[in-house]
């Protein structure tokens, strides 16, 4: 089951949290069995100065693996989340494949 959790030191709008939701799913296709969680978290990092201050990070917990924590920063919340998902999906990608390139140990080379 995944749950999608957002959060932010400011308020997003309804359509937003769609917009993010709508797109994770789109990115998390085929693998929802193995998704434990997705927590999307904005964060302004120089207050009132201005510039580009705020941080998006998505972290994705799969069963049975480290999460995947990515990171982007832009001037608005929705540059930093366009800027993060091709992170996340990079991510997913080399994290997937090197579980299919790791060979799995069968019960006789254990024993044997």
């Amino acid at each position: 089951m995944t749950a999608f959790f957002v959060h932010g030191d400011r308020t997003l709008g309804a359509g937003f949290q769609t917009f993010i939701e709508n797109r994770l799913a789109a990115i998390l296709r085929g693998h929802h069995a193995r998704i434990e969680r997705v927590a999307v978290r904005f964060e302004d990092l120089n207050g009132p100065k201005g510039g580009d201050d705020t941080a998006c990070r998505i972290q994705v917990t799969i069963a049975g693996q480290h999460p995947l924590v990515v990171e982007a920063r832009a001037e608005g919340e929705e540059h930093a989340f366009r800027l993060a998902v091709p992170k996340l999906t990079a991510a997913l990608n080399r994290q997937l494949e090197r579980r299919r390139e790791r060979p799995r140990a069968t019960l006789r080379e254990m024993t044997g």
